[in-house]
């Protein structure tokens, strides 16, 4: 069985099948804490499991909910699943005894609450970890009925609030200990989130992997469902972590942890939050080949902390070959004290805010190779306040603020210098945008002093008049309606622009093809128009190619992407499978030929695009194959939402300057854009 996700918010495990080792201990629904733990004779609970069993041992999971947490791993254990079976750690339990009192239901005696650690709701956007439009965010309760989970409705430290319940909606009086629902929960399972976390640090060399963690009363800056603390060698592989209150993990001064194959999906803040103790600490993190989809689904303010991944104070991390989908916030974003990081082989659609976000005294990155589309209110790469950042071949398509936005944020002392914008391609393909290319100084500086170089960069307009500037440049004080006009600047000597007709460059939305989107066309002037890649490393990172993953001998190289994008088979484990959907990082022993990737979204809110993204990735060959999207009739579509911000007024700075005026409106969404093309046969 693949993992997989939708956007009404139902989550699986992905089926796979790790070898289990002699000695190993077992935990079953049916088992007993006063057994041995053999597979014969298996403990009941996990908590008597990490407890019970010696150092190195293997802890393995039979089929079925196991609601509890609370545990710290303090020795070296691998937690897996039995073979081919699903096995889920919950943070809620079952919830009988209701009443009916009047149309709605109550249950008395809860005694369970939450601190909000997110303090007071702030506005405008920017000035809080919770806005004042969504002031309830902070609060970690959570309510699910036959697995669909149940709006807040009201303060539960204010009494009272029942008024506001209604179908769909719960509400709990912490004064009364009293829970009331608006959904009938005759003969439905009522589940009650009573745990926050489930594994609060874990020990050197510890694996957890192909397990699900669900509904942990996580809340703003911890507890988290899952912590690793401050240790070395750790391993969180093929798991799905969703709808916990606040985020679904967290990396906390831990060094040389490796994150892969991951589900992360309808979090109520953050998929992963990775932090350490100290600015730039050296902690060697790889985030790979996991899936972020649908997180502050709680909307906590999404121009403060929330992000499908957020990375803070952390130095050497990898960011490779993930898909951010969908986030309510930018799909990873790097923030304060940041070196000697990579983000490479990356697919980000239709998140609020960047695709991807460096910001903020963050230093020495290669930002490579990666697929932005469709960002909401967000450009598709977005550098702030930082220094020595190389953003190369990158293909940027319909992001609101243009493909790639160059920043120094206002009333900060870090400065942004050293940027390189070389052999990207920026286009407005369906989507209107502000622009293609944005510079901007809240200091007063100039685009020289902040950017190195841009050059050899592509630019496409379906239409020259939307968005009417190419550039905005020198904090607007110059825009350039064309490329010929840029180019008098001493900029993209080298550049290409195309306005009007079909893109010319990759194969669009427009095209109305049977090729897959986002590759380059035959005949492609982007073809061997881009600079030749820095062979050696710059900034103490590796080169860019080296990043990439690519073989390279020198000499002109394409424009946009180079190689496979989005994830792609690990280096470890489960079952191998040829067609999937979410199906994460299959065994490279097992499988032979190509291997298919698709994520399967089906909205229940007229707001989201309906679905599928598949990603091709041929184990021949490092080449960037295919990307598509599929929806669920046969119809090859994409999806675009068409963005009008009504307001932008005076920009301001604020906490992360998020860049939102006083006036702006959060979004504002006229309709979908929707082009379909005829069902073919793309990934072969």
């Amino acid at each position: 069985m693949a993992s997989t996700y939708s956007a009404n918010g139902t989550v699986s495990i992905q089926d796979t099948n790790y070898a289990i080792p002699a000695g190993a201990y077992f935990v079953s629904n049916a088992g007993s804490d006063s057994n041995s733990g053999t597979q014969a004779s298996p403990w009941l609970t996990v908590g008597h499991a990490i407890s019970a069993a010696p150092a190195g041992a293997t802890i393995v999971l039979r089929a079925g909910t196991y609601r509890e947490g609370g545990y710290t791993i303090g020795k070296q254990l691998t937690l897996q699943p039995y073979p081919h079976e699903q096995a889920w750690l919950k943070g809620s339990v079952i919830v009988t005894g209701w009443t009916a009192t009047g149309s709605i239901w109550m249950h008395t005696g809860w005694a369970t609450q939450f601190a909000n650690t997110a303090g007071t709701p702030g506005a405008p956007y920017g000035q809080a970890p919770v806005n004042t439009n969504y002031p309830l965010a902070g609060y970690p309760d959570m309510v699910f009925v036959n697995g669909v989970a149940l709006t807040c409705a009201a303060n539960p430290t204010v009494t009272g609030g029942q008024s506001s319940v209604g179908p769909g909606k719960f509400y709990i009086d912490y004064t009364n200990q009293t829970i009331y629902i608006g959904n009938n929960p005759n003969g439905a399972t009522v589940e009650v989130a009573q745990y926050q976390r489930m594994i609060y640090g874990i020990s050197t060399n510890s694996i957890i992997r192909g397990l699900g963690f669900q509904h942990y009363a996580s809340s703003y800056h911890g507890p988290y469902a899952i912590e690793t603390g401050a240790v070395s060698n750790c391993t969180i592989e093929n798991n799905t972590i969703a709808w916990c209150a606040a985020s679904g993990m967290s990396v906390w001064g831990t060094s040389n942890c490796t994150i892969r194959g991951n589900t992360f999906a309808f979090n109520g803040e953050q998929g992963i939050a990775t932090s350490a103790p100290s600015a730039f600490t050296p902690v060697g993190t790889a985030i790979q080949s996991n899936y972020f989809a649908y997180n502050n689904i709680r909307n906590f303010d999404p121009w403060w902390d929330a992000a499908g991944c957020k990375i803070t104070s952390n130095n050497n991390v990898n960011v490779t070959n993930n898909l951010f989908d969908h986030n309510n916030c930018p799909g990873v974003w790097f923030d304060l004290e940041c070196s000697n990081n990579n983000i490479v082989n990356n697919i980000c659609i239709g998140n609020y805010g960047p695709g991807i976000f460096y910001e903020y005294d963050c230093h020495n990155a290669i930002i490579a190779n990666n697929l932005s589309i469709g960002s909401i209110n967000g450009a598709g790469v977005w550098v702030a306040s930082a220094t020595n950042v190389q953003v190369w071949n990158n293909t940027c398509s319909d992001n609101y603020y243009g493909g790639i936005f160059i920043q120094e944020e206002g009333g900060r002392t870090a400065t942004t210098t050293g940027i390189t914008v070389e052999n990207n391609i920026t286009s407005a393909d369906v989507t209107s945008t502000l622009e293609l290319i944005r510079q901007w100084s809240g200091l007063g500086h100039s685009a020289g002093a902040m950017i190195t170089a841009c050059d050899y960069n592509a630019y496409y307009r379906a239409n020259a008049a939307n968005p009417g500037t190419l550039a905005y440049w020198n904090s607007g004080s110059t825009n350039y309606t064309t490329l010929t006009a840029f180019k008098a600047t001493g900029y993209e000597a080298h550049g290409i622009g195309t306005d009007g007709g079909a893109n010319p460059y990759f194969v669009g939305v427009s095209d109305n093809t049977a090729q897959s989107y986002y590759v380059l066309k035959s005949g492609s002037p982007a073809i061997g128009a881009g600079a030749a890649l820095p062979t050696v490393s710059k900034y103490l990172s590796p080169s860019i190619a080296a990043a990439i993953g690519i073989s390279y001998a020198g000499g002109p190289v394409n424009m946009g992407i180079l190689s496979s994008i989005g994830p792609n088979p690990g280096s470890n484990p489960p079952a191998a499978t040829t067609t999937t959907s979410l199906t994460l990082n299959p065994n490279p022993s097992l499988v032979s030929g190509p291997v298919t990737f698709s994520s399967t979204v089906t909205a229940s809110d007229s707001s989201i695009p309906t679905g599928t993204v598949g990603f091709y990735s041929s184990t021949a060959a490092a080449t960037l194959d295919k990307l598509m999207i599929v929806d669920g009739g046969g119809l090859v579509t994409l999806i675009r939402l068409l963005l009008i911000v009504v307001v932008l007024v005076v920009f301001q700075h604020g906490p992360m300057e998020r860049h939102l005026s006083l006036g702006i409106l959060r979004r504002c969404i006229l309709g979908l854009a929707v082009i379909a093309c005829p069902l073919v046969n793309l990934l072969r």
